[in-house]
Order: structure tokens, then sequence, then C-alpha cells
């Protein structure tokens, strides 16, 4: 619940280590989750407005905003008001079309209409 650059690292063969496991639950299948944590800035919309909300989701919007700060070199979101609403804009020479593809699946505000784990990992 906490993904973000300072929370990877990259081994010798170039494989993503995460870290931090502070902030991480172990859930049943189905469970939503309660506490809002995590950094906003990486945070889904669910989490800051405080809803239940499926771990699982929310890391994917997490891993849609470093997408985003990897191939743009900045966040996606200026404020809260930005996320919330999922209102971003994409430079469309930063990021090649299948990477684009992807962003746009995993940047959605309605968890249930949003990628997920499996779908992100066969994505091309």
């Amino acid at each position: 619940r906490d993904i973000k650059p300072e929370n990877l690292l990259l081994d010798a063969n170039y494989d993503i280590k995460v870290t931090d496991f502070g902030l991480s639950a172990i859930v049943k299948p189905g469970q939503l989750l309660r506490v809002a944590c995590g950094t906003p800035s990486y945070s889904a919309p669910e989490v800051i407005s405080r809803k239940e909300y499926d771990g699982t989701l929310t890391d994917v919007w997490s891993l849609g905003v470093l997408l985003y700060h990897l191939t743009h070199g900045c966040l996606p979101f200026n404020d809260i008001a930005h996320i919330r609403a999922g209102d971003y804009r994409v430079n469309s020479e930063l990021i090649p079309p299948a990477a684009l593809d992807l962003l746009r699946t995993m940047l959605v505000v309605r968890p249930e209409q949003r990628a997920t784990l499996p779908t992100v990992a066969a994505h091309p």
C-alpha cells in the first residue's frame, strides 16, 4: 500500500525488489481494507476518499503513478482534487503507445474498471 520509487530497488540483474513492508497487510480474497495510509501522491482515489478499498487495485493505481513518473519525469497529479477526478495529462511524445495504453487502464478512478495485477502483468 506504499508503492513509490523510494520503496523499490534494482538488483544486479535489474529485477525490481519491493522494500518497506511497514504498511503491508495480509488479506483474504475479497476482503476490503479501511485504513487510509501510504504516500498521498501515489494513493488511489478511494484511499484518499477514505472509502473501503481493494488493496491490489490500489497497488495497480500506485504502479500507474510510478509508470507516469518514469515516462514523464514528474507526477501525474498536482493535488488531491486531481487524484479524485483522475485528471492528468499525457505527453504522447514521451511515452510509447503500448505504455500509454497500459497507463490508461491503470489510472482509472473507479476501481472496478481499473486493470487488475494479472492484466497489468500480461500487458505487452
